[in-house]
């Protein structure tokens, strides 16, 4: 904004000024002195500041004071100075620059004025010309790299701060304000002094005609700049905008620091080492807040009138790609794609943008751990098979190698784990690590897409997006080691939306409407069957207590549903459905009392601060999170362990929802009073709260996922020669992967070592080697066995863990074929009698690979099979019979499997055509933008 001067008035005599030289060393600081006496306008006084003894003699050459640092200056002032004049022991102003700044201040009433900073070796050369920040505190100086001065900029004009390299001040403000924080760098602590002064109601003007020579970097160490914009922001900022800034910045920092790694540039310590520092220095930021605030007669709405869009470290990121994208490619070869990415840099000043890419750094950060390693293999967190054709073979009709096996459909997110590992080029690693990473943004963008149908900006609706993933119910859907449901958690809110947005006009749309909406719940269903409702039953019941035209709405819900059921052919035909939701361990999700208490305060708060379009949706929001608790903690009623995920996924998705509104209310504050705008900022703060529940799964970055337990735990079982035998554990249910059996109160389970994969999660209904198990503990029990070995060779297993203390220890032990390993962490029997999972008449162990066993190279052809899985006539080729519980071939090759269910065949074909139906109809309506 340029200013002209007021007309007329009454002469003023010119106000006395102090020069304050910030010494850096002897050479440059000489120099400056030299140059301040050159000035036309004389100062009162000159006082040198810091420096060693050659510093301190320099000034007195100069008839300069000398002191050893800024805050025993005072003293040093002459009373007549009405202005200080602060300049770096780098800088030379040319002669006229003092009295420029002194004339610009005083014409257009500012109480800090800044020079126009050009660099020493190459004059044509701006550094600066006062700054503009972004909501992180961080200086913009607007310059391109090397831009030269042309006077483009030289009109006085009102910015957010002015560089102390050369900063003329009046004297009442400094010493009100105390003068610049001397914990901070350089230009951190002129943004920090800008900051202070404008809450208190000084303008800050830089006056371009007022020239001063620098030499060397204007910025001090990055980490230091980092430190010092956190400290800023802490002292100015109000606590409702610090509510979503820190947390904010710290993300947006975290992206700018990986993105600087393309560049060659590793910022990340520096990072890590910034925040730290502000860390360590909150308690002293905090006493210097409450002095910065105190007597402020402006709020954070002054501070934003200078303020950028978006992240100005991004911005400069960006422009750093885009200068080395030039310089690598000759000119013209890109010239259309410059021209597009130039156009999406105007993107980064806007907020939604720097919250989506926040989403993105925390998506990463929040999975780091499996992307870059692998998946915790715990509870029923288990990797995917090594083969997904073998995988999608299982599924689709073939054998489920679960426990001692059986034809029993499994569970769908086997088939679409596979799918996506096909994609991957069949690296289960990568399909797992696509699709929680995938999961994490799918989710967060959803909850935005969402929100928006109840016009809810996208700021708000994305930080709501990482509460819906990593908040507290999400957190205990981690807790409970239920990755696939974190996966299919990030389908609801795509449902709902698609469900709830107002219907196209065109038939074509609709029909694209309703396979996208059905896509959205079938996700939903693959990977968490149990929260297959929970989309319909939320559109049901903001049906029920919402506003506007919302019962078709319900309708497309249901119709969405309907046609998403084929997607979860054959396990949905097959599946107990009436015993699903009373299966395993007890629902019990308790909720930390302060957890609790924040999201009642937030809820009432919303309902209250909100309008009447989206106060309702506060109390869907709360409705829906006390429905999905009370369904997660409903094991008293005979809820399992699937009706605690719909409860969680139905409690994480109104939590979700309500840190959107919270924060929207938030942002409309300003045009509230009284009563609704207190309650704004209540809810704004439990919001925040809420959001920063989210670091307990950002931290450790394994999405929520407790430590791996598994991995490594049965290597013992792994290294064995020979044979590929099964293991036999018994403890606690929640110490065995995925779920188990009971035996008198001990949990037990079988699996093949040396890590049980997703296809072994859930154990299907005993059957006859599972009874004939049983019988085999009895018989050790009642003391009619004292060679379990030869028994337990039989089931394929080859050793017995206990994995805490139990009476059945010592029966294993007086087993004469049982030898205890004293040496391992649990208590561990390794049968003496060669045990694997398929025998050939000769003693030949065939390995088993997959769903299927195969004669080892070079081992001679036998003539019959004994094969360790629960009896069924389709293990072939050759002639079949049944050997007891288990099954006798007589082969005719060198490989056996289970021939398959054809009708179960069929129907998960139909349901990879259907899929690929509703992806056709999902695109064909789309219009392109």
């Amino acid at each position: 904004m340029s200013t002209d001067p007021p007309p007329g008035g009454p002469e003023r005599v010119a106000p006395g000024v102090a020069v304050i030289v910030v010494a850096d060393e002897a050479a440059p600081t000489r120099a400056c002195l030299e140059a301040v006496g050159r000035q036309v306008y004389e100062p009162a006084q000159v006082v040198v500041v810091g420096g060693d003894d050659e510093i301190r003699h320099i000034a007195g050459e100069h008839e300069a004071r000398w002191r050893p640092n800024l805050r025993a200056v005072g003293d040093a002032l002459p009373a007549e100075a009405e202005l200080l004049w602060l300049i770096a022991g780098r800088a030379q102003p040319r002669p006229d620059a003092l009295r420029t700044l002194v004339a610009d201040l005083e014409r257009v009433d500012a109480s800090v004025a800044g020079s126009k900073i050009l660099d020493a070796e190459d004059p044509s050369r701006l550094v600066s010309v006062g700054y503009a920040t972004d909501v992180f505190a961080a200086p913009f100086s607007g310059l391109q790299p090397g831009e030269v001065d042309q006077e483009q900029y030289d009109v006085v004009r009102d910015v957010a701060a002015v560089s102390m390299t050369s900063m003329l001040i009046r004297r009442d403000l400094y010493q009100g304000l105390r003068g610049p924080d001397p914990v901070l760098a350089p230009l951190s602590a002129a943004v920090d002094l800008c900051q202070r002064a404008r809450l208190r109601g000084a303008r800050v003007i830089v006056s371009p005609s007022s020239e001063v020579l620098l030499s060397g970097e204007e910025l001090g160490p990055d980490w230091r700049e980092r430190a010092g914009e956190f400290r800023a922001m802490v002292k100015s900022f109000s606590a409702v905008t610090l509510l979503w800034a820190v947390p904010l910045s710290f993300l947006v920092g975290l992206a700018e620091a990986l993105g600087a790694l393309f560049l060659g540039s590793f910022r990340i310590t520096g990072f890590l080492v910034a925040w730290l520092r502000g860390l360590v220095l909150l308690p002293s930021s905090i006493a210097a807040r409450i002095a910065a605030r105190r007597g402020r007669v402006a709020g954070d709405e002054e501070l934003f009138r200078f303020q950028v869009n978006g992240s100005a470290r991004l911005r400069v990121l960006y422009d750093q790609v885009l200068e080395r994208t030039r310089r690598r490619f000759p000119e013209g070869v890109l010239a259309g794609f410059i021209d597009v990415v130039e156009s999406g840099q105007q993107r980064l000043r806007r907020p939604a943008v720097v919250a989506g890419i926040a989403l993105v750094v925390f998506a990463v950060a929040a999975t780091r751990a499996i992307w870059t390693g692998r998946l915790p293999a715990v509870g029923f967190s288990l990797p995917p098979p090594d083969d997904a054709v073998e995988a999608l073979r299982a599924y689709a009709g073939g054998w489920n190698p679960a426990g001692l096996g059986s034809p029993e459909v499994l569970r769908p997110a086997v088939a679409g784990t596979a799918l996506v590992q096909l994609a991957t080029l069949g690296r289960s690693g990568a399909a797992v690590s696509v699709l929680t990473v995938g999961a994490f943004l799918a989710g967060g963008f959803g909850t935005a897409r969402l929100l928006r149908v109840w016009g809810i900006g996208s700021v708000s609706g994305l930080t709501a997006g990482i509460v819906l993933m990593a908040g507290p119910a999400a957190a205990a859907l981690g807790d409970a080691t239920q990755w696939a449901a974190l996966v299919g958690l990030a389908g609801i809110p795509w449902a709902m939306a698609g469900a709830l947005a107002p219907w196209p006009e065109r038939f074509v749309g609709r029909i694209s409407r309703l396979a996208s909406t059905a896509l959205a719940t079938g996700i939903v269903g693959v990977f968490a069957p149990a929260a297959l409702p929970v989309p319909v039953a939320a559109v049901a019941l903001w049906a029920i207590v919402g506003r506007g035209p919302r019962w078709p709405a319900a309708g497309r819900a249901l119709l969405g549903t309907a046609t998403a059921l084929p997607l979860l052919m054959p396990w949905i035909l097959y599946a107990d459905l009436p015993g699903f939701y009373t299966d395993g361990r007890a629902a019990f999700w308790e909720p930390s009392t302060l957890v609790v208490g924040v999201f009642a305060a937030t809820c009432i708060a919303a309902i209250v601060a909100a309008d009447r379009a989206r106060a309702p949706v506060a109390g869907w929001s709360g409705l829906l999170v006390v429905a999905g608790a009370l369904v997660a903690r409903a094991g008293d009623l005979g809820a399992g362990r699937e009706a605690l995920v719909a409860g969680l996924a139905a409690a994480s998705l109104g939590t979700a929802v309500l840190v959107g509104v919270a924060l929207e209310a938030a942002t409309r504050r300003h045009s509230l009073a009284g009563l609704r705008r207190a309650t704004a900022v209540v809810a704004a703060a439990g919001a925040a709260v809420l959001t920063v529940t989210t670091v307990a799964t950002l931290a450790p970055g394994r999405a929520g996922l407790p430590e791996d337990t598994f991995t490594g735990t049965y290597g013992f079982a792994a290294a064995a020669e020979g044979a590929q035998g099964r293991v036999l554990v018994f403890g606690p249910a929640e110490t065995l992967p995925g779920t188990s059996y009971d035996y008198e109160g001990l949990a037990y389970r079988v699996f093949t070592p040396p890590v049980p994969r997703t296809w072994s999660t859930y154990l299907p209904d005993q059957r006859l080697g599972d009874n004939a198990l049983v019988e085999l503990f009895d018989d050790l029990v009642s003391g009619r066995v004292r060679r379990a070995g030869e028994r337990l060779a039989d089931f394929g297993i080859g050793w017995v863990l206990f994995t805490e203390d139990s009476p059945l220890e010592s029966l294993f032990e007086a087993q004469l074929d049982l030898v205890p390993l004293r040496s391992l962490d649990s208590v561990v029997f390794r049968n003496e009698v060669p045990a694997a999972r398929a025998t050939a008449a000769d003693g030949t162990a065939w390995r088993w690979d997959g769903t299927a066993y195969r004669l080892p190279e070079g081992a001679p052809a036998s003539g019959t099979l004994y094969v360790a899985e629960n009896g069924d006539r389709r293990w072939g080729p050759g002639e079949w019979e049944q050997a007891g519980w288990a099954n006798r071939i007589t082969v005719a090759g060198d490989t056996v499997r289970f021939s398959g269910h054809t009708g179960r065949r069929s129907m998960a074909v139909g349901s990879a055509g259907w899929l690929g139906a509703l992806l056709v109809a999902a695109l064909v309506g789309r219009r392109r933008t």
